[in-house]
């Protein structure tokens, strides 16, 4: 089975360490993770690689964010199968720091990432939407809450379910969706186990 994986983020250093990068955190962990590395492509940075009996893709737009699916097409017609799944991985603000929420037919909710992928598809695809913080200062807006930085408390939060979230995937590619759904909505996150 095949599996693409899109994270959900602007481009460029000022961005990087953001709330709304965490799809971009994600993707650039997980090619840390397999001591793999993107390589450039006209709409995405692409990192392609066996995993769990499978082959994964990972991509990240070079786009901003309200531009994140162009392209997208073209690269689910080269790198998903008819046996494969597409996810996108993107910040939830209505989801606190800590919590994961694995879905699938869901509206874009105002995200303008999530929006400018299903624009482009005819299908929605499964989402992984990241807690980045349901609560904010009064004195900031939406726009500018999840264009700040994660505290440093907050990041290793944020750390720590690397190793979870990443065995979700294994369990989707090896256990199929059911099983992927149960370990990733369950809080606290199990500890992955051996399969």
């Amino acid at each position: 089975m095949n599996l693409v994986i899109l994270g959900l983020g602007n481009p460029g250093v000022d961005y990087e360490h953001s709330r709304h990068n965490v799809g971009h955190w994600f993707v650039n962990h997980f090619v840390k993770h397999q001591k793999a590395s993107f390589h450039a492509s006209p709409s995405y940075q692409i990192c392609s690689f066996p995993f769990a009996e499978g082959k994964l893709t990972l991509a990240k737009s070079v786009n901003y964010m309200n531009q994140n699916g162009q392209g997208i097409k073209k690269l689910l017609n080269t790198f998903l199968s008819k046996k494969g799944e597409f996810v996108i991985v993107h910040d939830e603000l209505d989801l606190p720091i800590g919590r994961v929420k694995l879905s699938h037919g869901k509206s874009a909710a105002g995200h303008n990432g999530v929006t400018s992928v299903l624009e482009q598809l005819n299908f929605s695809p499964l989402r992984l939407r990241i807690g980045i913080g349901a609560t904010r200062h009064p004195n900031l807006s939406s726009s500018e809450f999840v264009l700040s930085r994660f505290s440093n408390e907050e990041q290793l939060c944020l750390n720590s379910l690397s190793s979870n979230l990443i065995h979700s995937f294994r369990l989707l590619l090896t256990r199929g969706l059911s099983f992927a759904l149960n370990f990733t909505n369950s809080h606290p996150l199990n500890k992955p186990t051996l399969l």
